[in-house]
Protein backbone atom coordinates (compact mmCIF):
# COMPACT_ATOMS: atom_id res chain seq x y z
CA UNK A 1 0.00 0.00 0.00
CA UNK A 2 1.31 3.50 -0.98
CA UNK A 3 -0.05 6.47 0.64
CA UNK A 4 0.75 10.38 -0.97
CA UNK A 5 0.26 13.29 0.68
CA UNK A 6 -0.51 15.54 -2.59
CA UNK A 7 -2.19 14.76 -5.50
CA UNK A 8 0.37 16.00 -8.45
CA UNK A 9 0.78 14.55 -11.69
CA UNK A 10 3.79 13.09 -10.56
CA UNK A 11 2.32 11.09 -7.33
CA UNK A 12 -0.46 10.34 -9.41
CA UNK A 13 1.84 8.47 -12.74
CA UNK A 14 4.00 6.78 -9.92
CA UNK A 15 0.93 5.31 -8.14
CA UNK A 16 -0.34 4.10 -11.34
CA UNK A 17 3.19 2.52 -12.37
CA UNK A 18 3.17 0.83 -8.79
CA UNK A 19 -0.41 -0.07 -8.95
CA UNK A 20 0.53 -1.56 -12.22
CA UNK A 21 3.72 -3.84 -11.42
CA UNK A 22 1.51 -5.25 -8.54
CA UNK A 23 -1.38 -6.45 -10.42
CA UNK A 24 1.12 -7.91 -13.38
CA UNK A 25 -0.32 -5.72 -16.15
CA UNK A 26 -2.48 -2.63 -17.31
CA UNK A 27 -6.22 -3.19 -16.29
CA UNK A 28 -8.44 -2.28 -19.45
CA UNK A 29 -10.19 0.98 -17.82
CA UNK A 30 -9.69 2.77 -15.41
CA UNK A 31 -12.46 4.79 -13.14
CA UNK A 32 -11.63 7.84 -12.05
CA UNK A 33 -13.03 10.94 -9.90
CA UNK A 34 -13.24 14.20 -11.54
CA UNK A 35 -9.87 15.06 -9.96
CA UNK A 36 -7.88 18.21 -10.63
CA UNK A 37 -5.00 15.95 -11.82
CA UNK A 38 -7.33 13.90 -14.69
CA UNK A 39 -9.90 16.72 -15.87
CA UNK A 40 -9.49 20.27 -16.19
CA UNK A 41 -13.15 20.93 -17.46
CA UNK A 42 -16.14 18.72 -16.40
CA UNK A 43 -18.49 20.36 -19.29
CA UNK A 44 -21.70 18.02 -18.76
CA UNK A 45 -22.84 14.57 -17.94
CA UNK A 46 -19.99 12.24 -19.19
CA UNK A 47 -18.51 14.99 -21.17
CA UNK A 48 -14.58 16.10 -19.84
CA UNK A 49 -11.79 17.79 -20.81
CA UNK A 50 -9.34 15.29 -19.88
CA UNK A 51 -5.94 17.07 -18.48
CA UNK A 52 -3.34 16.64 -21.42
CA UNK A 53 -0.35 15.05 -18.71
CA UNK A 54 -3.35 12.48 -17.41
CA UNK A 55 -4.71 11.01 -21.23
CA UNK A 56 -0.77 11.07 -22.30
CA UNK A 57 -0.12 8.64 -19.38
CA UNK A 58 -3.52 6.74 -20.08
CA UNK A 59 -2.45 6.78 -24.16
CA UNK A 60 0.81 5.12 -23.16
CA UNK A 61 -0.10 2.33 -20.97
CA UNK A 62 -2.87 1.51 -23.30
CA UNK A 63 -5.99 1.80 -21.45
CA UNK A 64 -9.46 3.73 -21.10
CA UNK A 65 -10.81 6.15 -18.96
CA UNK A 66 -13.98 6.87 -17.49
CA UNK A 67 -15.38 9.42 -15.31
CA UNK A 68 -18.02 9.31 -12.44
CA UNK A 69 -21.29 12.24 -12.95
CA UNK A 70 -20.22 15.01 -9.98
CA UNK A 71 -22.38 14.19 -6.50
CA UNK A 72 -23.26 10.51 -7.15
CA UNK A 73 -21.33 8.46 -4.94
CA UNK A 74 -23.92 5.54 -5.55
CA UNK A 75 -20.73 5.14 -9.12
CA UNK A 76 -17.90 4.95 -6.41
CA UNK A 77 -19.34 3.99 -3.17
CA UNK A 78 -17.49 0.40 -3.54
CA UNK A 79 -14.12 2.74 -3.89
CA UNK A 80 -14.76 5.01 -1.33
CA UNK A 81 -15.25 2.19 0.95
CA UNK A 82 -12.06 0.70 0.38
CA UNK A 83 -10.10 4.21 0.51
CA UNK A 84 -11.59 4.56 3.90
CA UNK A 85 -10.74 1.38 5.21
CA UNK A 86 -6.89 1.97 4.20
CA UNK A 87 -6.81 4.95 6.03
CA UNK A 88 -8.24 3.67 9.21
CA UNK A 89 -5.34 1.05 8.69
CA UNK A 90 -2.63 3.19 7.62
CA UNK A 91 -3.45 5.91 10.24
CA UNK A 92 -1.07 4.71 12.97
CA UNK A 93 1.88 4.72 10.43
CA UNK A 94 1.27 8.37 9.36
CA UNK A 95 0.97 9.33 13.47
CA UNK A 96 4.08 7.76 13.68
CA UNK A 97 5.09 10.39 11.05
CA UNK A 98 3.94 13.07 13.85
CA UNK A 99 8.05 13.14 15.05
CA UNK A 100 8.37 15.14 11.42
CA UNK A 101 5.83 17.84 12.07
CA UNK A 102 7.50 18.46 15.66
CA UNK A 103 10.53 18.78 14.12
CA UNK A 104 9.32 21.21 11.59
CA UNK A 105 10.10 19.47 8.20
CA UNK A 106 8.17 21.40 5.68
CA UNK A 107 5.02 19.72 4.40
CA UNK A 108 2.60 21.69 3.14
CA UNK A 109 -0.89 21.13 1.35
CA UNK A 110 -0.91 23.35 -1.73
CA UNK A 111 -4.96 23.19 -1.87
CA UNK A 112 -5.51 25.18 1.14
CA UNK A 113 -1.97 26.55 1.83
CA UNK A 114 -1.70 24.89 5.05
CA UNK A 115 0.88 22.77 6.95
CA UNK A 116 -0.29 19.14 6.22
CA UNK A 117 1.02 18.79 10.08
CA UNK A 118 -1.12 21.06 11.35
CA UNK A 119 -4.28 19.65 9.61
CA UNK A 120 -4.16 16.24 10.21
CA UNK A 121 -1.71 16.58 13.80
Amino acid sequence: MRAYLQQTHEMLFDAHEHAFALFGGVPQRGIYDNMKTAIDKVIRGKLRQVNKRFEAMASHYLFDTQFCNPASGWEKGLLEKAVRDAWHSIWPLLSANRVHCDMGLPSTNYRKASSVCSKYY
